[in-house]
């Protein structure tokens, strides 16, 4: 009889466990986690994402210059995330390779949202779309 009510118990846990992981696994990882399921929303999207106004300038004619920015603060982000995986951080070199980073991200934004402003005198009687929240 021991034997008997052993393996019940055993399959009633069994099931219990099944049925409290599989709601979990349906809910999916999203919970209190943001959009895509990961910590931040649009993580994963990068530079000329689906976020913000930079979505729709993808094929947009863009200055070599410009592009030539970002490709520079692409590969300033890149140093910038060498420099603090290290385990000795040199404070002075990662805040000047950061300054660098954004000033050239600034330079870039400014250039975006100068061209924004001359498609919107260009066109008065429309309005720019709201950007996708995350």
């Amino acid at each position: 009889m021991k034997k008997r009510a052993c393996i019940w118990t055993a399959l009633l846990t069994t099931a219990v466990m099944l049925a409290v992981a599989g709601g979990a696994m349906a809910y999916g990882p999203r919970y209190h986690q943001g959009g895509n399921g990961g910590g931040r929303p649009g993580w994963h999207q990068g530079f000329g994402g689906q976020r913000g106004m930079q979505g729709g300038w993808r094929n947009a004619d863009i200055p070599q210059a410009i592009r030539d920015k970002q490709v520079e603060a692409d590969k300033l982000r890149i140093d910038l995330h060498a420099e603090l995986s290290r385990p000795e951080i040199d404070q002075a070199k990662a805040l000047e390779v950061w300054k660098q980073h954004r000033a050239l991200r600034n330079e870039i934004a400014e250039w975006f949202f100068t061209k924004r402003l001359e498609r919107m005198a260009s066109r008065p009687n429309e309005t720019m779309p709201a950007p996708a929240k995350p």
